[in-house]
């Protein structure tokens, strides 16, 4: 990134907390980051752009600073609580930016802002989904982890909202311990109860991009179903091998003219993950068409 783009989007970010993004014109983002209007559209294209760009550079500045510490931790625990902590951090560092959308009802909301809401819901699905697993064992939570996944995410919510409206709670590492201990009561209220999930029914993995306005390309569907399970795996993850055998298959389907041997070695490299079972049975089923449409 360029480093007057970085004072624009500082800039954008500073200004849309303080006044919002309607009553933001460019040229005080201009005028704020020290160019000129002109140079402005050097950059971006409009204060939409800007305003996605601000999101994705948010985003990204929370998945680094979480994949940064969970690099260092092995226990799966210890590692989640600690993530889950970094994550309610940032959030309160730009809790203005934050609560700014939340009040204002009136943000520019245009078709790639709306893919990137629902990308960045998806992959915080696959983020919990992917953590609950590595702690507690794919055998034990897996007839739970769609209805634990969400419950978790529930929780987040409210702490969230707790921490940016009421300013509570203070202490964020007592508050990612104790969403731990509850997933943990959950999980034995299920084994103890017996009680059937009610979300893995109606759920699937890609439920949020549903909301697009257009109908989505399977295709394009299932590729970001595997960045989502790639990412959450960089995230969350020890198994390297996972994580390579991913991309290595994103890489491939990607191609104009995949390589089925290279496609079917994938494939296999993954047949021990249960949980990613439906994933790898459209990616066959995907493969298959693409492979008898070519002929």
């Amino acid at each position: 990134m360029k480093e007057k783009e970085k004072w624009l989007i500082e800039a954008g970010m500073k200004l849309f907390a303080r006044k919002g993004v309607l009553a933001t014109s460019i040229q005080e983002i201009a005028t704020e980051s020290g160019i000129s209007k002109g140079a402005f559209y050097l950059y971006f294209d409009s204060k939409e752009d800007l305003l996605l760009a601000i999101f994705r550079y948010y985003y990204d500045l929370i998945n680094t600073k979480v994949n940064e510490v969970g690099q260092h931790i092995t226990d799966p625990k210890e590692r989640f609580v600690r993530q889950l902590q970094v994550q309610l951090e940032e959030i309160e560092k730009h809790k203005e930016f934050i609560v700014m959308h939340a009040r204002e009802h009136a943000i520019p909301f245009n078709k790639d802002i709306a893919e990137f809401v629902f990308t960045m819901r998806d992959e915080m699905f696959a983020f919990f989904r992917n953590h609950l697993i590595r702690i507690y064992g794919e055998q034990r939570v897996q007839p739970y982890v769609t209805d634990l996944t969400l419950l978790t995410q529930g929780m987040m919510q409210v702490f969230c909202e707790m921490m940016l409206l009421h300013n509570k709670p203070s202490d964020l590492a007592e508050s990612a311990a104790y969403m731990l201990q509850r997933i943990e009561h959950l999980l034995e209220g299920f084994e103890r109860s017996g009680d059937k999930p009610i979300f893995e029914s109606y759920y699937n993995h890609s439920m949020c991009l549903s909301y697009a306005t257009e109908p989505a390309d399977p295709k394009q569907q299932l590729l970001q179903e595997l960045h989502t399970l790639a990412k959450g795996a960089a995230n969350t993850a020890d198994d390297e091998h996972l994580r390579i055998t991913l991309d290595v298959l994103i890489e491939e389907l990607t191609a104009d003219e995949p390589r089925q041997p290279i496609v079917e070695g994938m494939l296999y490299n993954l047949r021990n993950y249960e949980a990613l079972a439906p994933t790898i049975e459209k990616v066959r089923n995907q493969f298959s068409s693409a492979s008898n449409s070519s002929k």
